[in-house]
């Protein structure tokens, strides 16, 4: 077995992103894959995928056609890039 000796990458909007969601009430679990973060709350989960930008680069595109996969067959996975659209996507804004 062999150990990752490298620290995964995070967008710059993640640990901001996670301290609103618990700030608002939310229990967050911060995964690496799949998806960048699963949350609860009022007994529901959602997924969501942390991007810093728009722009998806090469690498990512296997992350977006996971995401379009998952939400073809009815999965809601959300893509979010601030604290609003990461509070919407829990329905705690509109």
């Amino acid at each position: 077995m062999t150990l990752n000796r490298y620290a995964k990458r995070v967008d710059s909007n993640q640990v901001e992103i996670v301290a609103a969601l618990r700030k608002a009430g939310c229990r967050v679990w911060v995964l690496s894959k799949p998806f960048d973060l699963l949350v609860g709350l009022r007994g529901r989960f959602t997924v969501l995928e942390v991007k810093a930008t728009k722009r998806v680069r090469k690498d990512q595109q296997h992350q977006t056609d996971e995401i379009h996969d998952c939400q073809a067959c009815g999965l809601p996975v959300h893509r979010v890039e601030s604290v609003e659209q990461a509070l919407a996507a829990v329905g705690l804004t509109r």
